[in-house]
């Protein structure tokens, strides 16, 4: 499945760090995976870039930070808007994660790592998405597959049944007419 979904790295999360203590932390942490991920969906889907046409969109809805958008601004600039910077997000993320659990708040490697892979997944599907997007199928193209498989299945339907000729002659040796009813 290429589609991220954030509900394991969610379920993860309320899992690996239980507590009231904790709660703004995975917020926080599930708001920057649900941010790489809309930022992907921006980049490959219209109806996405029309709901968040600019950074200041996602400020209003609560999704970025000024101070995020600046950093993702710097980056664009950077980069000078030819590269996705899909995955900055995920980084932070994998910050605020680190920073948990240097704070004790996740109890042993095994859960961070699990924590980790949660985020890379998120973040390696985000790239699958736009390497699909960057390869455009035309119309054609589905449409002559499309008939081809159906062109198939009508061969196949009639090559593969099994006929006895001389079922349909008569004791005269003449033909006997089948007809539909």
């Amino acid at each position: 499945m290429t589609v991220p979904w954030l509900d394991n790295l969610c379920m993860n999360l309320a899992s690996y760090m239980p507590g009231d203590n904790m709660k703004k932390t995975r917020r926080l942490i599930t708001r920057l995976a649900m941010l790489s991920n809309i930022l992907t969906l921006r980049r490959i889907s219209s109806g996405v870039a029309k709901r968040f046409p600019t950074y200041e969109h996602f400020i209003d809805t609560g999704l970025m930070t000024d101070r995020e958008m600046k950093k993702l601004e710097k980056l664009d600039q950077t980069t000078e808007g030819l590269h996705a910077t899909t995955w900055y997000p995920i980084q932070w993320a994998q910050g605020v994660l680190r920073k948990a659990r240097d704070e004790g708040s996740i109890s042993s490697d095994l859960l961070y790592e699990k924590l980790q892979s949660n985020l890379q997944d998120i973040c390696s599907k985000n790239g699958t998405l736009l390497m699909y997007a960057g390869v455009n199928i035309p119309l054609v193209y589905t449409q002559l597959v499309t008939i081809a498989v159906h062109i198939y299945f009508l061969v196949a339907l009639f090559g593969r049944q099994y006929l006895t000729p001389t079922r349909y002659i008569g004791a005269a040796g003449d033909y006997v007419p089948c007809t539909l009813r």
